[in-house]
């Protein structure tokens, strides 16, 4: 039954309060721990490695900011622990299911706060789900739709993982209500106008067909590209997000992040220590510098662990390049738009790469054992 209720919870509880749906999610697989209490070593040290560096941190300024991303990566951990050993009892089915029922609210949602249909229905919504720094999207002539987000990053983050798994998974199974759903999440992903998620879904489209086996790549490369080119001009009116990432490149949201990244990154320089454990959040609040948003996931590990981070990212990502064997495209989509959104380093974002992974990769399995039995 938890297996069941794991992908719905994962993609529905808020994420609006962080220690809200950790504590959800942590529960369900603390409970699913207690029948199968294996650790893998690797995991454990990795965890010490890292509370080591937290509680170093946490002595040397008396602070406990620092206690918030220990907590985090006690999350990440724990989540691998158990896709480690629990992956081949998950109910996939379920999980195709969970994504196609937050594909269908979302779009319930996202026009809804297009068009304020029920303003008591994006009230509610944005009361439950909405950062409320994010609040003040829904006031704008062009709106951004976060959805079932806490704010519009995320959710471009979410739909691009969701669109890409679709992409793979309707060219194969040739389902119509996969179709739908892959129309669907570009569709949310676009409404959203998070600008690094929607080029980085371009990169990925424009990838898949140039590596494409059919014969026909050469014919829908062009009318994709005329396509796209046609379309800017007639509806860019109604994305000024995407206009401005167009017209104004380098002076455009890069500029602020750029300037808060070395804010960030420019104490470390002067420290070796620092360099190498990372500075973390405590500095910062004694500091009274703003932390609260990386917008990079290689600030966030570099920021916050150091080099020692770094590598154990890159041994991340040698382990999920394993799981993505036949399906890399996925991971170096990841890797770009992880260079001004968390692509790797949300919670929920972060489950829903491992729950994909799995998917993707017993399906492959599967697929194996019936051409072998043939």
């Amino acid at each position: 039954m938890l297996n069941k209720l794991l992908p719905f919870l994962i993609l529905l509880v808020p994420q609006k309060h962080f220690e809200i749906y950790y504590s959800v999610i942590l529960i369900f697989f603390l409970i699913d721990f207690v029948k199968d209490y294996r650790i893998n070593i690797k995991f454990l040290v990795i965890l010490i490695i890292f509370s080591t560096i937290v509680l170093f941190r946490t002595t040397l300024y008396f602070g406990y900011d620092d206690l918030k991303e220990l907590v985090k990566v006690s999350f990440f951990l724990i989540v691998l622990n158990h896709n480690y050993f629990r992956q081949n009892k998950y109910n996939f089915n379920y999980f195709k299911n969970a994504f196609i029922c937050f594909i269908i609210l979302n779009l319930i949602v996202v026009f809804n706060q297009l068009f304020s249909f029920n303003d008591s229905l994006n009230t509610f919504v944005s009361s439950i789900f909405l950062a409320e720094s994010q609040q003040i999207l829904l006031t704008y002539d062009n709106v951004r739709a976060p959805g079932l987000s806490p704010g519009v990053g995320q959710q471009g983050v979410i739909f691009l993982m969701l669109s890409m798994f679709f992409w793979f998974i309707t060219f194969k199974e040739n389902s119509k209500l996969n179709y739908l759903m892959l129309l669907s999440s570009i569709l949310i992903l676009t409404l959203s106008q998070s600008k690094t998620a929607f080029f980085a879904l371009l990169i990925f489209i424009s990838i898949q067909l140039l590596y494409s086996n059919k014969k026909y790549k050469y014919l829908v490369i062009p009318i994709f590209s005329y396509l796209l080119f046609k379309s800017y001009k007639s509806f860019i009116i109604f994305f000024k997000e995407y206009n401005d990432l167009i017209t104004n490149l380098w002076t455009s949201s890069l500029d602020g992040r750029i300037e808060n990244w070395m804010d960030l990154i420019t104490p470390m320089l002067a420290n070796p220590i620092y360099f190498f454990i990372g500075i973390g959040r405590n500095y910062f609040s004694l500091a009274e510098i703003k932390s609260s948003v990386f917008d990079s996931d290689y600030v966030y590990i570099f920021v916050n662990f150091g080099v020692i981070g770094i590598i154990i990212f890159f041994m991340f990502l040698t382990y999920l390049f394993k799981k993505f064997k036949n399906y890399k495209t996925f991971l170096y989509t990841g890797l770009i738009t992880a260079f001004t959104l968390n692509f790797f380093f949300e919670p929920k974002s972060f489950v829903l790469l491992i729950l994909i992974s799995s998917y993707l990769n017993i399906k492959i399995h599967e697929q194996k054992q019936i051409l072998d039995s043939n």
